[in-house]
């Protein structure tokens, strides 16, 4: 399951590999097609992002943002957020996959998040940056 704003996302990173790879537009549309027909055949499901979630977005960028100091974007808060919704609405543990770094940084020290998802890192580690304690 993937949260609504991360489709966002990965058609984002659709367009960054085709303009790197000088890819026609029509490469980048099947890649399109064959994300939707993934969700149409159940695959990938879609969870849109409740009022509760934007709640808990706008806290864990203020707790991160502010009294962290770390560097947390509107976007990964709103996606962090959706898992964690998950995993309390499934009253069970959820594995959220993460591949950005200062995401993962962030959230595995935060017990709300500990608490209720097994995370995996599928991204490149990199060394922990000043000010990010």
């Amino acid at each position: 399951m993937v949260s609504e704003f991360t489709t966002v996302e990965i058609f984002s990173a659709f367009g960054t590999h085709c303009r790197k790879n000088k890819y026609p537009l029509s490469k980048y549309k099947k890649m399109e097609q064959a994300f939707w027909q993934d969700v149409a055949e159940g695959r990938i499901m879609i969870k849109e992002a409740s009022y509760q979630d934007f709640q808990r977005a706008r806290h864990l960028l203020q707790h991160a943002g502010v009294d962290k100091s770390r560097k947390i974007t509107s976007a990964d808060a709103i996606i962090a957020a959706v898992a964690l919704g998950l995993a309390l609405e499934q009253a069970e543990v959820v594995t959220f996959c993460v591949e950005d770094w200062p995401l993962y940084s962030i959230i595995r020290e935060i017990k709300a998040y500990t608490s209720v998802l097994a995370f995996k890192f599928i991204g490149v580690e990199k060394a922990p940056v000043s000010g990010s304690a």
